[in-house]
């Protein structure tokens, strides 16, 4: 094989190599893109760390409103 095709040859792989590369890049990049979003909204969701609803249920302090803790926050007579 002469020395130019040689060398021209040389070259061909050498594009060839850069474009697949390139190639690569091109579709890497985007998923990449989506997947920072995806992290992104999953960290600032809210999964239910909010607090529960008060609920009307028979506690210490007699039948009445109480938060999850136990704590009764409906008004109330204590001579009941």
């Amino acid at each position: 094989m002469p020395t130019a095709g040689a060398t021209a040859l040389v070259w061909m792989v050498k594009l060839a190599a850069l474009g697949v590369l390139l190639y690569t890049t091109f579709w890497l990049a985007p998923v990449m893109v989506c997947v920072m979003v995806v992290a992104w909204m999953a960290r600032n969701t809210d999964l239910g760390e909010e607090l529960p609803e008060p609920e009307w249920r028979n506690g210490p302090a007699g039948f009445g409103l109480y938060t999850y803790d136990g704590f009764r926050i409906d008004p109330h007579v204590e001579d009941d």
